[in-house]
């Protein structure tokens, strides 16, 4: 669960947004279900040059999807 976040600007339009799990704050394991971690992400916000009115958003992600991809991905 996300419930850590920072944010931060560069003052020319453009956004960072970091976010981070704290290990503590997870739902309990369950036997039929295989959670992905992801400890550490964000997301980059910037104006687009060509349509002021929109924005283009950027997402980093670390993450470890715990052995198991499924076939339909």
């Amino acid at each position: 669960m996300y419930i850590n976040c920072f944010w931060n600007t560069d003052g020319k339009g453009k956004y960072y947004l970091i976010l981070y799990d704290m290990a503590e704050d997870d739902l309990a394991e369950e036997e039929s279900c295989v959670r992905m971690s992801c400890p550490l992400g964000g997301f980059i916000f910037e104006p687009r040059k060509d349509d002021a009115t929109k924005c283009q958003m950027t997402m980093i992600v670390e993450a470890d999807v715990k052995g198991y991809i499924p076939a339909y991905v």
